[in-house]
């Protein structure tokens, strides 16, 4: 009967092992394909900057920030989209955005950026909250 639980414990043994082992092999691959997904998306969100810098279509940097956007959803993108949106006046979709990036990464411009929105749709206590918020986080931001 020892025996019996002897070999049962060696094969429980094995069988956790085995399995921790192909769960760390499938973890990298989904960080391969992660980081992948990443660059690829980060490198449309700023070729999207560089086309708004050099004066070019907002249009065109709207759908590359949605390309990216819908490759990995990146705080940073999020924000971005969102002050494009607000110059492009789609004030929902910028107060989307923007909120989507601030609950991803508290970052001070987020806060100012959805403020911005919040005024122009005459939404004054909302705005004021978001610059207070933002006066709130670390200067290094």
């Amino acid at each position: 009967m020892k025996k019996l639980l002897f070999m049962l414990a060696v094969v429980c043994l094995v069988f956790f092992a085995c399995g921790t082992k192909d769960g760390d092999s499938t973890a990298n691959v989904s960080d391969r394909n992660d980081s992948a997904a990443f660059t690829k998306a980060n490198e449309l969100a700023v070729t999207a900057k560089k086309e708004l810098e050099l004066g070019g279509s907002k249009d065109k940097a709207l759908k590359l920030f949605n390309e990216a956007l819908e490759i990995k959803e990146i705080p940073w993108v999020l924000g971005d989209r969102g002050k494009l949106k607000i110059d492009m006046n789609d004030i929902e979709g910028a107060i989307v955005d923007l909120t989507k990036a601030i609950d991803a990464e508290k970052r001070d411009i987020y806060y100012i950026w959805r403020a911005d929105a919040y005024r122009k749709l005459g939404n004054d206590n909302l705005a004021n909250a978001d610059i207070e918020e933002s006066g709130k986080l670390p200067k290094d931001y």
